[in-house]
């Protein structure tokens, strides 16, 4: 009875080590870290997608190296951009703002795509252009010709 709790925390100990990820009981921990900027880990599986069949090992590995220093850059910038943000700037309404933003473009981009018609025949063309030849006229010469005039007495030829 005396050394029950020792046993306990033995027995608990070499349960938890016989298992095989210890403590760690998600994927993510088996999956290597290559980078790693203040709370944000890059990832291995993060950069399989961009090496493709056939691509030499030098290659491969400067696309790798560039793609982990602009993410090295890229998430320094945003760390330091949180620290340093001004404390009246509420974030959570620019988000929404934007978003809204990009929801409309999208929107009206896609209805334009489905209900404008590109395909105007000659005689559309030809009626607009009559109906508005007050707006294509030019402010200035489009082509300036400079032409040299020469006595009808030099281009004789004796006979």
């Amino acid at each position: 009875m005396k050394y029950l709790p020792f046993y306990i925390l033995l027995i608990f100990v070499f349960c938890m080590t016989a298992c095989k990820d210890g403590f760690y009981f998600n994927k993510k921990a088996k999956d290597p870290i290559l980078a790693s900027v203040g709370e944000r880990n890059l990832f291995k599986s993060q950069v399989d997608g961009l090496i493709h069949d056939g691509t030499s090992p030098t290659d491969s590995a400067a696309i790798v190296d560039g793609f982990v220093q602009n993410w090295i850059r890229e998430n320094l910038m945003i760390t330091e951009a949180e620290s340093n943000v001004a404390a009246d700037i509420n974030l959570n309404k620019l988000i929404d703002d934007y978003r809204s933003s990009l929801l409309v473009y999208n929107y009206e981009n896609k209805l334009i795509d489905k209900k404008l018609d590109t395909l105007l025949t000659y005689a559309e063309k030809k009626a607009y252009y009559d109906a508005n030849k007050n707006q294509y006229v030019l402010s200035h010469p489009v082509l300036n010709v400079s032409s040299p005039k020469f006595p009808l007495k030099s281009w004789a030829y004796p006979l």
